[in-house]
């Protein structure tokens, strides 16, 4: 990792809590198990650079998916690779301005071992 990928991953967890839910979700992050979650951020999400904050965001992490705006203004979001990592990225979005996260659905998916990159839809 290089010295900048490692500043930008040490700002992004600056203000990260380190409790633990629960035991299971502890195990897969320090196995590095890789995990697939469909998230879905409400609030002011649209608009605001969310999508190229995302990809930046997922390719500065090494994660795989895509993020794409709802007809309801909220942003579906598939993403693969380590929990803890997709914790980052959840709270590095939480920390962008304008962008403002009032809640994040989360749901498991199954994981596609073939996958490649992150891309935002349109």
């Amino acid at each position: 990792m290089g010295k900048i990928d490692s500043v930008f991953r040490n700002f992004c967890t600056k203000f990260k809590s380190v409790k633990q839910e629960d035991d299971v979700e502890a195990e897969k992050e320090m196995s590095g198990e890789i995990v697939r979650k469909k998230l879905i951020f409400k609030g002011e999400v649209q608009f605001v650079g969310f999508r190229f904050q995302s990809k930046y965001i997922a390719d500065m992490l090494g994660l795989t998916g895509y993020v794409e705006n709802l007809p309801d203004g909220d942003v579906l979001m598939e993403v693969q690779g380590q929990a803890e990592v997709i914790q980052e990225m959840i709270i590095c979005l939480h920390q962008k301005k304008p962008i403002r996260i009032d809640s994040v659905e989360e749901e498991d998916m199954p994981v596609k071992k073939k996958e490649k990159g992150f891309r935002y839809m349109w």
